[in-house]
């Protein structure tokens, strides 16, 4: 599967796009095949600067 990946933050030239085996789900849960996914504006100022002072940590 395709997959958006991040090892820094930054502009949007951070952004990779990978190649990664699909996930081996547990006994209890089951993988979701997604066809669209949704980013909003926290999403771009995280990616650009890093997490919000407030985010928590899990």
């Amino acid at each position: 599967m395709k997959k958006i990946m991040l090892n820094q933050y930054g502009d949007v030239d951070v952004m990779k796009m990978v190649e990664v085996d699909l996930p081996k789900p547990a006994a209890n849960q089951i993988v979701v095949k997604t066809a669209a996914i949704g980013v909003n504006d926290p999403d771009v100022v995280i990616r650009a600067n890093g997490p919000f002072p407030t985010m928590p940590k899990e």
